[in-house]
């Protein structure tokens, strides 16, 4: 599957880059100057070409993976499309790391679409997640996990699975992590895409890890897996707020 796609990738980028025609026009300006126009047109010949595995693409694409009840929309600190995201990702990344992962985290960044009501397609899920991020475990201190838990707090655009805090007068108390409180002196393990894990979104305190952990799993793919897995186990795709963010008024 993975493969399908990086070929059709490749093929699509070849297309848009390199086959197409430019033709060079003038338009008259006011003061009676040329200035030139470069026009492209797409060559039919490679047209014809990739239209067979654009066929091939369509049909994956429409496949119906799950079906979704309520549209999940995202929101600030947590939402319900987030929640759903990031818990199947921490529980994908347990599966495949082969032991517990702490928490796991993703920005609202990284979501570029709802999911809709009703039939959830492959395509949906390229839409919400149309980027190849890798999903890495990083083993990180505690004065790290705490910038990061500060950035969610201020910015308000990172939802977590396995961390709940609140925020009072803007600063956050009441740290848990995996149901215990906050320990500075832990190493803690973090689910994350590796665009996070570079410093993306200006989390560059992520790149303090002590260690990390790459799984080869797509974020998309964790998501699409799971999304399969509900539909065999008979189950509806659902995102529910709780107390996982709490703000003192």
């Amino acid at each position: 599957m993975r493969l399908f796609y990086i070929v059709l990738t490749f093929i699509t980028s070849f297309w848009l880059v390199s086959c197409q025609k430019t033709f060079v026009y003038t338009s008259t300006n006011v003061d009676n100057s040329l200035t030139p126009v470069k026009v492209k047109e797409q060559d039919m010949s490679v047209n014809n070409f990739i239209e067979p595995y654009k066929k091939e693409l369509d049909t994956e694409m429409n496949k119906v993976i799950g079906v979704c009840p309520v549209e999940l929309t995202e929101a600030d600190y947590q939402s319900p499309l987030g929640n759903f995201i990031i818990d199947l990702i921490l529980l994908q990344s347990e599966k495949t790391f082969g032991k517990s992962v702490d928490m796991a985290v993703v920005t609202n960044g990284g979501l570029r679409t709802p999911i809709p009501k009703g039939d959830v397609t492959v395509g949906n899920v390229f839409e919400l997640m149309p980027f190849n991020n890798e999903i890495v475990v990083l083993e990180l201190k505690g004065e790290s996990i705490i910038k990061m838990i500060h950035y969610a707090a201020f910015r308000g655009n990172a939802v977590f699975a396995g961390v709940k805090y609140k925020i009072k007068n803007g600063q956050t108390e009441n740290i848990m992590i995996g149901g215990k409180p906050f320990d500075y002196d832990k190493i803690y393990t973090l689910a994350v895409s590796d665009y996070l894990a570079g410093g993306g979104d200006k989390m560059t305190f992520l790149t303090e890890s002590v260690k990390t952990h790459q799984l080869g799993t797509l974020f998309r793919d964790a998501i699409i897996n799971h999304i399969k897995e509900l539909t065999v186990d008979g189950k509806e795709i659902t995102g529910k707020l709780d107390n996982r963010v709490v703000i003192v008024e």
